[in-house]
């Protein structure tokens, strides 16, 4: 930070804060963590921790993850954003962090970028061979065991991974853009549960969202329904990639009304029948 490697220069993509949003979707950290946070909690739990001391725990924990993803991504953004110039501009994004780390430690960075990155992605393969396995075993109702499912997890991971990154990103890439707005917003919801009205408000958020981000999905492959994929421009911040962000709230605040209106209109129709049923109580007596 104090001795950068180069020196920063304008963007050479448009919109370059949308365009890295975006891209880190590749990353599957959000959506990695929503299926691996079971896991954390359940070994919280196992160690014998409940109630106030559990949450205690697991925001400690919280706490030293965002730590580290604040450095570790803070000093990605700040290489990129020194070091980039160094080197031709159509180079692939693996390629780049590996020549800006060998710009800065040499040889011995190669090595140390090798096994961070080795431990980076075993903790998120332990965790998705985890909730895959245990998924697929209770989906089957035991037809195969956890541990046969959690093999052929391991083996369809290894055949995955000898595609090469680029390959993996490109068939990914689609299912991250469809699932990554929804577990924004159902981190965002989670996080401020207690100021949410009900769950109507969930629902109606995670459900528009989730309906634009497939749309946007499809037409990002080359499957395009007309009328909807040419709405979506229509929509603030379309051109942003955040074309979801205004349906998701229009979808919080419809989904909370809604779900007000009906639970008045049940409420209603309970004190109807009550009535009724005390009406011919009354009746049976005279």
């Amino acid at each position: 930070m104090f001795s950068p490697i180069g020196m920063s220069a304008p963007p050479s993509v448009k919109d370059a804060f949308s365009n890295a949003f975006i891209h880190a979707y590749q990353t599957g950290d959000v959506v990695t963590g929503i299926f691996c946070a079971p896991i954390f909690i359940a070994a919280i739990v196992g160690y014998g921790y409940k109630g106030a001391s559990m949450k205690k725990i697991a925001w400690r924990g919280v706490a030293i993850a965002g730590a580290g993803l604040f450095i570790v991504y803070g000093g990605l953004l700040y290489l990129g954003a020194t070091g980039s110039n160094l080197f031709p501009k159509d180079l692939a994004d693996t390629a780049l962090v590996s020549e800006l780390v060998h710009t800065i430690l040499g040889d011995f960075g190669g090595v140390l970028l090798a096994i961070a990155i080795a431990l980076a992605c075993l903790t998120s393969a332990i965790g998705v061979i985890v909730v895959i396995a245990e998924f697929l075993d209770d989906l089957t109702k035991n037809v195969l065991s956890y541990k046969v499912w959690a093999a052929i997890v391991c083996i369809t991971g290894i055949c995955m991974g000898s595609l090469g990154v680029a390959r993996i990103v490109d068939y990914t890439m689609p299912i991250f853009t469809a699932l990554y707005p929804v577990a924004i917003v159902l981190i965002l919801l989670g996080t401020f549960n207690r100021f949410i009205p009900n769950s109507g408000s969930y629902r109606g958020a995670i459900l528009l969202t989730f309906i634009v981000s497939l749309v946007e999905t499809f037409g990002g492959i080359g499957i395009k329904v007309p009328l909807l994929f040419n709405g979506l421009e229509y929509l603030p911040l379309s051109e942003n990639g955040f074309a979801w962000l205004v349906p998701a709230i229009l979808g919080f605040v419809a989904g909370g009304l809604l779900y007000r209106k009906k639970s008045s209109h049940q409420e209603l129709n309970q004190a109807i029948e009550d009535r009724e049923k005390e009406e011919l109580k009354l009746e049976k007596i005279q």
